[in-house]
């Protein structure tokens, strides 16, 4: 049980109204954050702050403590997506160093988050990193993100963040069309690299009839994406379709179900 379901149970069992004003956790959040980077002596955090400046920057100052009073300013003023940006940004930092302390990073994150009553998920990305989604239903946050993210390939995984992105900027065409690319890097990834997706379809249908997979589940794929391919084609392809909240949602779960399916299945088909 972490901190917002603690504090939830508590305040059930004493009949005490419950409300959250997200803007004080999320900046309780913020400080726990800061003070682990302000009360560390530690050399390799001033060289964390010197990678970061120069990755926003292109250059740094020539004081080690100047390179850490900036780092710290400037995510002390950041609000609320700024901050998370950053931390996204410091994440997939590339050095060696850095490299090797990138879990115990992400452990801390994820320990502050669970302290924390905060309107946002972390999840680990499959090249090494991490990124920060709104908190949906926390069945949606387990299954359709995290798990998705770990069993796409780097290249149908981008596509795959970048729906969720648009989706949560409303702009629900562009995530179509990233969902499109997802199903279409994803199956290029578990089939043929060099095939459409037409074709890489065709091919899964042999293989799924070839191991006696049900003719009923075969047609179920087959004319999932069929109306899926011609749904993209109709709304995404020009991007002047027309495309709701709703819609766009079912779309995430519809292929999150198909890819996920087909993940499962195709190792054992090859």
């Amino acid at each position: 049980m972490n901190y917002s379901e603690k504090e939830k149970d508590f305040y059930k069992r004493w009949d005490i109204n419950y409300s959250i004003n997200m803007q004080e956790e999320f900046e309780k959040f913020k400080i726990r954050f800061l003070n682990v980077f302000s009360f560390n002596s530690d050399y390799f955090y001033s060289l964390l702050a010197e990678w970061f400046l120069y990755y926003i920057w292109k250059k740094v100052p020539d004081e080690i403590y100047q390179k850490r009073e900036i780092f710290y300013d400037i995510l002390k003023k950041a609000n609320h997506n700024e901050f998370l940006e950053y931390i996204e940004i410091i994440s997939d930092i590339d050095y060696s160093l850095w490299n090797n302390k990138k879990k115990d990073f992400i452990r801390l994150m994820k320990s502050l988050i669970n302290q924390s009553c905060v309107d946002f998920e972390l999840v680990e990305k499959t090249d090494w990193g991490i990124l920060f989604y709104p908190k949906w239903e926390k069945k949606f946050d387990d299954e359709l993100v995290n798990q998705t993210l770990k069993f796409l390939n780097p290249e149908s995984s981008k596509h795959f963040e970048d729906a969720l992105n648009f989706y949560m900027q409303k702009k629900f065409i562009k995530s179509a069309e990233e969902l499109r690319r997802t199903i279409e890097e994803f199956f290029k990834y578990k089939l043929s690299p060099n095939k459409t997706l037409a074709n890489n379809m065709n091919e899964l249908q042999q293989k799924l009839k070839a191991k006696w997979i049900s003719t009923d589940i075969r047609n179920i794929i087959k004319q999932t994406f069929s109306y899926l391919d011609n749904y993209f084609n109709e709304n995404t392809k020009h991007g002047d379709g027309d495309i709701d909240e709703i819609e766009n949602e079912f779309l995430i779960y519809q292929v999150w179900v198909l890819l996920r399916y087909i993940d499962r299945e195709i190792d054992k088909l090859i």
